[in-house]
């Protein structure tokens, strides 16, 4: 289903949030579930831990892939873009997991949500694109709340 038509349906049936934000929300609340899951498993290396924990993240994409999605659109220059993000999400995900199991979760997490500024500034060098004077305030203001949670 395309984001247009889910926003429109979202509309016709009176909901008033811009239904981007609420599965933003949704996401976020998944990714809060699974750091705690990270935190708490045991009996498990880091590496065996993000390689299960990939590989089911990767089953689910697939079937809503197949069954949910019916726009299934690639090309080559797609392909090679999702493999190299695919492959910097695996790393990511495995130092993740790792430093979780050598510090707190508050700190891990308020450390890893900086990646959103990172996310902006690359936007800014690679794609080209404009920041708004409150969001590099925003952006500062993010980095100070790290430094902070991290003394």
């Amino acid at each position: 289903m395309k984001a247009a038509s889910i926003a429109e349906e979202c509309k016709m049936k009176g909901f008033r949030m811009n239904p981007y934000i609420l599965i933003a929300i949704i996401s976020c609340v998944l990714f809060g579930f699974t750091t705690i899951m990270q935190k708490k498993t045991t009996g498990i290396d880091s590496v065996t831990f993000a390689m299960i924990s990939l590989g089911a993240s990767f089953l689910s994409v697939l079937l809503y892939w197949l069954f949910f999605s019916p726009d299934k659109n690639y090309s080559w220059s797609g392909i090679n873009y999702s493999l190299t993000a695919g492959v910097l999400s695996g790393f990511a995900y495995l130092f993740f997991i790792i430093a979780l199991r050598m510090c707190k979760v508050s700190t891990v997490v308020i450390i890893n949500s900086f990646s959103a500024a990172i996310a902006v500034v690359l936007s800014v060098i690679l794609l080209k694109e404009h920041l708004t004077l409150t969001q590099i305030i925003g952006i500062f203001m993010g980095l100070g709340g790290v430094i902070l949670v991290t003394i």
